[in-house]
């Protein structure tokens, strides 16, 4: 168990480090003469508000984890709200900035949202055709 789960953080670590450098990459061309430690910490924020971060997962989500009927998988799915409805923020506001570097960015975000969107409606309707075929 111990090694799924290292492999887990590590894949996790993997993603969001790999975020962090096209987001800190992003602000770069987007802000050139602003102080890099500035950068950084808006590349970091970005991070935060657009992947999964247990440790913000909603208080009242939280108390559901002790219950055997819930357990600690209702922290994935709250996790999944607060990431889309930030990266969706987060792209109108690059859209909207006129900043041509993040325009481009939020079109990007705006394009895997709607992929990342549109597979799961799609996926969700495959399942519910499949079952009633049976």
């Amino acid at each position: 168990m111990k090694l799924l789960q290292k492999i887990y953080v590590g894949t996790d670590d993997f993603f969001k480090t790999s975020l962090y450098l096209k987001e800190l990459e992003t602000y770069k061309k987007a802000f050139p003469s602003a102080p890099q430690r500035e950068l950084e910490e808006m590349a970091a924020n970005i991070v935060t508000k657009t992947m999964p971060v247990y440790e913000e997962v909603f208080k009242g989500i939280k108390s559901f984890r002790s219950n055997p009927f819930f357990s600690s998988f209702v922290s994935f799915p709250a996790e999944m709200y607060r990431t889309t409805i930030h990266k969706f923020t987060r792209a109108t506001a690059e859209i909207a900035s006129g900043n041509s570097v993040l325009v481009k960015r939020g079109l990007e975000r705006t394009g895997g949202l709607a992929v990342t969107l549109g597979g799961a409606v799609l996926a969700e309707k495959t399942t519910s055709q499949s079952q009633e075929i049976s």
